[in-house]
């Protein structure tokens, strides 16, 4: 088996225009024990207006 180590945290917005209306976060580990389980994923967030239009199913793709 091998390592990678991987650049966490990362962190992933999505913009209409010039506005920030979503956003992701990919971290190593969200207070688990299951070390093998990683990356995760944290802090998902789509503004209400937004809501209801794939936008965060994009952004887990």
């Amino acid at each position: 088996m091998y390592k990678i180590h991987l650049p966490f945290p990362e962190w992933y917005i999505v913009l209409d225009k010039e506005i920030i209306i979503a956003g992701v976060g990919v971290i190593e580990n969200d207070f688990h024990n299951r070390k093998d389980l990683t990356p995760n994923v944290c802090a998902v967030y789509v503004e209400p207006l937004y809501r209801n239009q794939g936008i965060a199913g994009k952004m887990l793709k």
